[in-house]
């Protein structure tokens, strides 16, 4: 009787062994009817979400500190009521505000990031009689990478809102709207900058949105910062402390810092604006500490990232000197010790 070889059966092993999870696994499930749902400015609005692990809830991020308190969002773990489903968590909206209009996911608690097949999400509407759009900034700048698709946030606040639909041109590029997204283009052909106009409207209402669509290269080189003490490696324990962290550059990057303690704790520490020189293609950024302790002492990170995500970073140890009370004659001391 001839043997079967070992490749086999680890193969078939292996595929049994996946088919019997997924038999076994279900994707969190929100108990809607719907996966779009129009409300109204100021309304309260309660889902729940039931899965097989621990759950939790991502919804849109608002900067707006005044929508922020007058929108409350939470989470609250209950009792499942269906018993295919060990875990349930339901999410609690009070005073929902045009700015949350967008997806409302439920997720695995330990999952990095959303995907539809391993969560489950509902798109919320928000109406409200002065906002038609999600946005109210007048012009907006969306970056994207050569021959990559580019999504134009065109986004209104509620289903009855008009935005003109998109067709295919002369040169076959490609233009269609939806309103969970905006404007989805493959219109990424060619370096530059396109305008967009997003008009939106309701009944006698309209208004219109400015979107500069910024086509850049395609990068395969990524240079590394560089960083210095502008007081030049002196500052006295108690002192200003500012750091530069530049990078020869000339498109938009993303500076994150990390000091000797970890993030930069914003009730001591301050993080200017970005500095662009074009024509230097030079873009900077200062770390400011005003009052400099002996936790400020130590090694600091510039890391420094782009929109294709390409990332370098540099750092900087930086010595604090003390002055006595009696001479104000630095203190001397070896490398390591206190």
């Amino acid at each position: 009787m001839a043997s079967i070889p070992l490749s086999f059966i680890v193969f078939f092993f292996l595929t049994f062994s996946l088919f019997v999870l997924s038999l076994g696994y279900e994707k969190p499930e929100i108990l809607s009817e719907y996966t779009e749902i129009n409300l109204e400015s100021g309304d309260n609005f309660i889902v729940p979400c039931q899965g097989q692990t621990p759950l939790k809830w991502n919804w849109p991020m608002v900067q707006n500190e005044e929508y922020q308190n007058w929108t409350r969002i939470s989470e609250i773990e209950v009792l499942s009521k269906n018993a295919n489903y060990k875990y349930a968590r339901k999410l609690v909206i009070q005073n929902i505000t045009y700015l949350y209009t967008g997806f409302y996911q439920c997720l695995d608690k330990n999952a990095d990031s959303f995907d539809d097949n391993h969560g489950s999400s509902v798109y919320l509407f928000v109406k409200d009689k002065e906002h038609l759009s999600v946005s109210d900034a007048e012009m907006e700048t969306i970056t994207v990478t050569r021959y990559s698709e580019a999504i134009i946030p065109c986004r209104p606040t509620s289903s009855d809102v008009e935005i003109p639909l998109g067709v295919v041109d002369e040169e076959r590029i490609m233009f269609r709207y939806h309103p969970h997204y905006g404007i989805i283009t493959n219109d990424t052909k060619y370096v530059g900058t396109t305008i967009f106009v997003c008009t939106f409207s309701r009944d006698s209402k309209e208004f219109n949105q400015t979107m500069i669509l910024d086509v850049n290269p395609i990068i395969r080189f990524f240079p590394e910062p560089s960083m210095r003490e502008l007081s030049g490696g002196h500052t006295i324990l108690g002192d200003k402390l500012i750091l530069e962290c530049k990078i020869w550059w000339s498109t938009d990057v993303n500076f994150v810092w990390t000091t000797p303690t970890g993030p930069p704790d914003s009730s001591r520490v301050r993080l200017s604006v970005q500095q662009k020189n074009p024509k230097e293609r030079l873009i900077s950024q200062n770390l400011t500490i005003d009052a400099t302790t002996l936790k400020d002492r130590g090694m600091y990170y510039c890391n420094v990232s782009d929109y294709h995500n390409h990332t370098s970073v540099e750092s900087l140890y930086v010595i604090l000197y003390a002055l006595t009370e009696s001479n104000n004659s630095p203190i001397s001391t070896t490398a390591g010790d206190p």
